[in-house]
């Protein structure tokens, strides 16, 4: 795991993971301060929203699959939780502009629409009432290429995908 990168050189392998946890075992674990007690000084962060708890982390490593286990692994055992699922992060036109710099607001004009634009990610689907709905990590690649994105680099569609079939096929 790594501190999160304050330039674009830093950002070689560095990759986010964003997962959804239960409780597992003791549930009097003062898991706040598990948490802060190891991973401070490391960018990582947790929350616990309807019972579910939220994590994400930054990794560095040139096998980002390889450490994600490791980790949900790490976590597991020292917070007493049971990392069900790794988010996909979608994200709205709303959601894009919030998370990219002003600059980057011009560029977007126009590119969000259904049907893509100079390569930008056609959305996934539509939420009801019409809503475009994208992928974060296709999004901030192109965001990144035209030099607007994140200095993240979100796990792909396909990692995710490969995770969270580990994830449900692995025994308890």
């Amino acid at each position: 795991m790594a501190t999160k990168p304050s330039t674009t050189t830093d950002t070689d392998n560095l990759y986010v993971l964003r997962a959804w946890a239960l409780p597992a075992g003791e549930t009097s674990v003062d898991r706040d301060a598990l948490f802060y007690d190891h991973y401070e000084g490391a960018y990582a962060d947790y929350s616990e929203q309807f019972g579910l708890f939220q994590l994400s982390a930054y990794l560095r490593d040139p096998d980002p699959m390889s450490a994600a286990r490791t980790l949900i692994d790490d976590m597991e055992r020292r917070l007493a939780i049971r990392v069900i699922e790794l988010d996909h992060d979608l994200v709205t036109a709303d959601d894009i502009t919030h998370r990219v710099r002003p600059a980057a607001l011009p560029v977007l004009e126009g590119l969000t629409d259904a049907r893509g634009c100079d390569g930008f990610p056609a959305p996934l689907g539509r939420l009801r009432g019409g809503l475009a709905v994208w992928e974060w990590a296709p999004v901030n690649t192109w965001l990144r290429h035209h030099g607007f994105g994140d200095p993240e680099t979100p796990l792909t569609h396909d990692q995710i995908t490969d995770i969270n079939t580990w994830l449900t096929t692995r025994s308890t």
